[in-house]
């Protein structure tokens, strides 16, 4: 209780948490012995909390190495606690992550290289509006080892000349053309093409 123009004012905290979206009406009442009994109410409109994406840095791998999406999921300053985030890239449903303490994840690898758009949404739940984002990232070309081992041999007889394609992750592959060039001594040369 205390006194504020020529009234005395008596303020009482107490917390009320919604649980359902709506018209909550809030009443007061007072009942004394000196005073008639009075009464207010007001009323207090609950509403879906907005909900914000953001989507860490992607770093630019390599084809055939997993891209990682880490993507943030907050409403006002605190991280949202249910729900699941789509992943969508070049407007393909690549999976679905579960949001846990304000943070959704996902692993992609794909299967060539180039530029890509990445859209990331979060629906709409009981408690928040849904929320879209999108950005794009880069898959570059896998660098490639090409081996071969050197032979001799004279013009009468045939050989065999080896080669091995890897990737960078030391992996054989297969179904690339690869092209060889014999160049003689003499600058006389002959191309051959051929399947790894």
């Amino acid at each position: 209780l205390e006194w504020a123009h020529d009234l005395y004012v008596f303020e009482l905290l107490e917390s009320y948490i919604p649980t359902t979206l709506g018209e909550h009406i809030i009443s007061a009442k007072f009942t004394g012995n000196n005073y008639h009994d009075s009464n207010s109410s007001v009323i207090l409109y609950v509403t879906k909390a907005k909900s914000h994406l953001s989507i860490d840095k992607i770093t630019t791998v390599c084809f055939s190495n997993p891209s990682n999406f880490a993507v943030n999921v907050i409403s006002g300053l605190k991280g949202v606690n249910e729900g699941n985030v789509k992943y969508y890239i070049n407007n393909q449903l690549i999976g679905t992550s579960e949001v846990i303490n304000g943070l959704s994840n996902l692993s992609y690898t794909s299967d060539s290289a180039g530029l890509f758009n990445l859209e990331v949404v979060f629906e709409e739940r009981d408690n928040y509006t849904a929320s879209i984002i999108s950005t794009t990232f880069n898959v570059t070309k896998m660098p490639t080892t090409l081996t071969g081992e050197s032979v001799v041999f004279d013009e009468e007889s045939s050989k065999t000349f080896t080669i091995e394609l890897k990737d960078n992750n030391n992996r054989g592959i297969s179904g690339q053309t690869v092209k060889i060039e014999a160049v003689k001594s003499s600058g006389e040369s002959k191309t051959f093409t051929g399947i790894s």
